[in-house]
């Protein structure tokens, strides 16, 4: 049972890695959006590949569209199929 235990943990790095997710400081992120900043995407989410979250897509969307331009929210998007319902009617996209 402690070997299951243990693999567990191991399963789900690798489950990350294959989707391309690893060492992703998605927490870090939510934190600096929380305080309206897009620092730590900027640094870490070039791809905009934001992960299974549909709240992280908005705020990153809505924060481009607020302080750089909408052109860029349209690109988080169009990355993130399937997690970007909200961006797009807040974007007008349909």
């Amino acid at each position: 049972m402690s070997q299951n235990n243990q693999q567990n943990p191991q399963n789900n790095d690798n489950s990350a890695s294959s989707s391309q997710q690893v060492d992703r400081p998605y927490q870090a992120l939510d934190d600096s959006l929380k305080r309206n900043s897009l620092d730590i995407y900027r640094q870490s989410f070039a791809d905009n590949k934001l992960g299974d979250d549909s709240y992280r897509v908005f705020r990153v969307g809505q924060l481009l569209n607020q302080q750089s331009s909408r052109d860029e929210a349209v690109v988080v998007a169009q990355a993130n199929p399937g997690y970007n319902q909200t961006l797009n009617r807040y974007l007008g996209i349909n």
